[in-house]
Formats: structure tokens, C-alpha cells, sequence
């Protein structure tokens, strides 16, 4: 697969204008369509540029496949997991704070 047609990929899967691409690589937008459309090479600091933005490796332009695997996945899956695991905590001190109001409630409408 060539190159361009992987950057096409990353950019229609992120939903992005080759204009938003452009400005944030530090490219003009008629060269980032160049590189697209495989009329203009991608040159290594270019490379890198699209990986940083991206996160991903390098070899995903340099591979013939089309998956993308972000560098610290590893990472984001455990972000992930201590984001629900807190998620989860917080619905939980949420339900028993409701209880206690609610308690409160039939307290304070008893003794009225």
C-alpha cells in the first residue's frame, strides 16, 4: 500500500481536512495533497512529523499493511481502566449520597 494512500486513511478515519493536516505537520496544503496522492515523496522529518501527530510508528507507512497500532496502547488501555474504575467509584459514592438524602428527607417529613 502506498504511502499516500495510507495518509489518505489516517486523515478520512480521523475526519480531518488536508487543510487541519497541513497547518498542524507545518506543511502547505498543496504539498500535504502532493504527498496524498503519491506526487511528492515523503521525506523523514516529514515522517516523523505525521507519527507524532498521529502516534503512531513509523513502520505503519513503511509496512505493507494498513493497521495502525498507537505506540503507547498499553498505556492508554490502563488510562482507560483506572478512568473507569474511578467512574465507577464516583457512581457508587453518588447512589449512597442519594440514600442519605433521601433518609433525611423521611426523617424531616416525619417530624413535621
Amino acid at each position: 500500500m502506498k504511502i499516500g494512500y495510507k495518509l489518505l486513511l489516517l486523515r478520512k478515519r480521523n475526519n480531518y481536512s488536508q487543510e487541519f493536516i497541513a497547518e498542524n505537520v507545518g506543511v502547505s496544503q498543496s504539498t500535504y495533497s502532493r504527498l496524498e496522492s503519491d506526487k511528492s515523496i515523503l521525506k523523514g522529518y516529514l515522517l516523523k512529523r505525521f507519527c507524532d501527530f498521529y502516534n503512531i510508528p513509523p513502520s505503519y507507512f513503511l509496512s505493507d499493511t494498513e493497521n495502525i497500532i498507537p505506540k503507547d496502547q498499553e498505556a492508554l488501555n490502563k488510562k482507560l481502566q483506572e478512568k473507569e474504575r474511578l467512574i465507577h467509584q464516583l457512581e457508587e459514592e453518588i447512589g449512597d449520597l442519594m440514600n442519605e438524602v433521601n433518609i433525611l428527607k423521611s426523617k424531616l417529613f416525619t417530624e413535621t
